[in-house]
């Protein structure tokens, strides 16, 4: 996701860098928030930052008790102090991954009954949505703290899941398996009035390309251009900011 990698080329991510290293050889400061350990798949990139913090110091999925993404609030405060022109933030964030009930809380707990045992099979398919549907709430509230922060500044928040997860389709539940429902991952753009005054043509674009099929390789392509960077390593038919005909029907 933060190379050109994709199914037609997964050797990218082992010969080039991310897409940090051309924000930073564009004069962005980068930054790297992780409520999630740095896995062996991207360890590399995260050290293409100028900085790292972790938000989730001893902390693993092992763990039953609350493990929450506001954790990120108070050092993506921090990072927005610095005195700097450009600034790139990557916030990896724990999400909606099992064990579902410590990833939000009772306030945002809507939906009950809940899971209550970490061996999946051991829970209802009400429960088990129920507390992922929960997690999702947390989230809707965590991303609006974070957009209020971004609010008056010339800013965009492109968020997107690495994969995504099996509630009870033909019995299947959690991740880690090549199946659809996985595979479909959440993605939203937001972008602040700052930046829609300064991009119209980007906003245009996106708002064009709203309706259309895509993958998650398009990560790479336009999150260069929403930062307003040039590069050859560009392609425009991956790029969400410009007016094309839909990659996929």
């Amino acid at each position: 996701i933060l190379t050109r990698s994709d199914s037609l080329h997964p050797n990218r991510m082992f010969s080039e860098k991310s897409f940090i290293s051309l924000f930073k050889q564009a004069g962005y400061y980068t930054s790297w928030l992780a409520n999630q350990e740095i896995g062996s798949t991207f360890l590399y990139f995260s050290k293409e930052c100028d900085t790292i913090q972790f938000a989730n110091i001893g902390e693993s999925v092992e763990m039953f008790d609350s493990w929450l993404d506001n954790k990120l609030l108070p050092l993506l405060d921090y990072e927005l102090k610095r005195k700097v022109s450009k600034h790139f933030i990557l916030l990896h964030t724990i999400g909606s991954h099992w064990f579902y009930n410590s990833h939000f809380t009772e306030q945002y707990c809507h939906f009950r009954p809940l899971a209550n045992n970490r061996i999946v099979n051991t829970n209802s398919h009400e429960e088990l949505c129920n507390s992922y549907d929960n997690t999702i709430v947390y989230s809707d509230w965590f991303w609006s703290q974070v957009i209020k922060r971004l609010l008056k500044k010339k800013a965009i928040v492109i968020y997107m899941s690495d994969h995504g997860e099996s509630l009870g389709e033909e019995n299947n539940y959690w991740h880690g398996t090549d199946r659809k429902e996985q595979r479909n991952i959440a993605c939203f753009v937001w972008y602040s009035d700052n930046f829609a005054v300064n991009y119209p043509e980007k906003i245009k674009a996106l708002e064009n390309n709203s309706q259309r099929y895509y993958d998650s390789s398009i990560l790479f392509h336009s999150i260069v251009d929403a930062a307003d960077i040039q590069s050859v390593y560009m392609k425009d038919s991956l790029d969400i900011f410009k007016s094309k005909q839909p990659m996929h029907n």
